[in-house]
């Protein structure tokens, strides 16, 4: 392809067009000298451009592009695949550009994050409040990058509603893990309050686990995690009650009938054992707290009770 036949050409159409390089330049959009580049051989229009030009002077693109006049008319056929070509030159450039915009936002929304999560004290609320701003840009990002790779669009939402899961499970996760290995307090928690039964310990509930803070502000600050026991208790008997229900439903034998019975018995114990724990838990804790410790029989005592109690537990399973 000549380059300066082309421009030549193009200088040529435009003479005959009695129009000065401004003046075509005014009326396709362009500046004077992107014209006189063209005309010069320096540069070519693009193909969007090379289809407006083609109308303007009424040739051919094939005349353009081999620099001289070949028909009178322009060929229909090859206007329309100019005009198709560019139309796909458009689309991927708007597809392009979403990749790229997509990207930032990820790239932002994980910067965002991982400074709220770092910059942030964990006593202070705004580290979990930037943290959720920046999932939302993430996942925003993540919609842009899915978008032209995933056409259909239940789909897309599934992703978005897995990414936004996993995020909320590795905030917590990495909640728990700050509470148990480093002695923080929850970032992502909904209540805080001091103990009614030990005015000084401040208590931090989340979704998932209790976290306690004894003695706040002195020396002798500590930080417990505590998971909710009985909570699980009650989870396990609700659980269990439902099946057994739905099992007594159908036609059962005596001896099944016995055997549920039993079941439910073992459940119930279950529940009371859950609340003693409860109240051990509480009891040691205020004496932690008072200075008071087990001497050795009470030790003895307690350890020979826990054993009754595993092997209670083994006669129930």
């Amino acid at each position: 392809m000549d380059q300066v036949k082309i421009g030549s050409f193009l200088k040529k159409l435009r003479k005959e067009k009695d129009l000065t390089q401004e003046e075509l330049a005014e009326k396709l959009n362009v500046s004077g000298r992107t014209v006189s580049r063209w005309e010069t051989g320096n540069n070519m229009p693009d193909i969007g451009m090379l289809v407006e030009i083609a109308e303007f002077y009424d040739v051919g693109i094939p005349e353009i592009i081999n620099g001289e006049r070949k028909s009178e008319t322009m060929d229909q056929e090859t206007k329309e695949t100019a005009v198709k070509m560019a139309e796909y030159s458009k689309e991927a450039a708007k597809t392009g550009r979403m990749k790229l915009v997509g990207t930032l936002l990820a790239a932002f929304g994980l910067f965002v994050i991982i400074s709220a999560l770092t910059v942030f004290p964990s006593e202070s609320s705004w580290g979990s409040v930037y943290a959720v701003l920046g999932s939302a840009v993430l996942i925003a990002g993540a919609y842009l990058l899915i978008r032209t790779a995933v056409r259909k669009r239940l789909r897309r939402v599934l992703i978005l509603a897995g990414c936004a899961v996993l995020l909320f499970a590795a905030f917590h996760l990495a909640d728990y893990a700050a509470v148990a290995g480093f002695h923080q307090v929850p970032r992502f928690r909904y209540e805080v309050g001091y103990s009614s039964e030990n005015p000084d310990q401040l208590v931090y509930k989340t979704l998932f686990f209790t976290a306690v803070r004894k003695n706040p502000g002195t020396e002798d600050e500590k930080i417990d995690q505590l998971v909710k026991y009985e909570e699980i208790t009650d989870n396990i008997e609700y659980e269990i009650a439902t099946y057994l229900g739905e099992v007594s439903k159908g036609e059962i034998s005596d001896r099944s009938a016995a055997k549920i019975k039993g079941m439910y018995k073992i459940i119930g114990e279950m529940e009371s054992l859950g609340d003693s724990g409860e109240a051990i838990s509480r009891m040691l804790t205020r004496a932690r707290v008072h200075g008071q410790d087990f001497d050795a029989s009470h030790k003895d005592k307690l350890h020979r009770m826990l054993d009754l109690v595993e092997a209670a537990y083994r006669a129930m399973l």
